[in-house]
């Protein structure tokens, strides 16, 4: 992208004018336009980075939100099954107590469980 320099600016390279124009990376182009040190010489291209530039965060801000989804549900249901295992053991408490209450108990847990998993 071809920015002009409206300050002085050195880069390793090369020194630039006020005035002076360069074809610069579209990355250091925005850099530049951000920091008032250059403009775009074609507005509606630099407009055009900059939404693409804006897209492009946006994907991957909602990339990361799905991943961060994903991974927990996996925490989630990881602890289900933990839980899961506590109850177990615990009817197997109760079974040995009152085999027509833990029965009951054990379809009302299993029906909220299915529901849930």
């Amino acid at each position: 992208m071809v920015v002009r320099f409206l300050k002085m600016f050195a880069s390793p390279k090369k020194t630039f004018k006020i005035g002076d124009e360069a074809d610069v990376t579209d990355k250091e182009a925005i850099k530049l336009v951000r920091a008032k040190i250059a403009e775009p010489k074609v507005k509606k291209a630099f407009d055009a980075l900059l939404k693409k530039e804006e897209e492009a965060k946006a994907k991957a801000l909602e990339d990361e939100k799905k991943v961060l989804a994903i991974q927990r549900n996996a925490e989630l249901k990881k602890e289900l099954e933990v839980l899961s295992d506590e109850i177990l053991k615990m009817l197997d408490v109760l079974s040995s107590d009152d085999p027509a209450f833990s029965k009951k108990w054990l379809d009302d847990i299993s029906s909220k469980l299915n529901d849930i998993g």
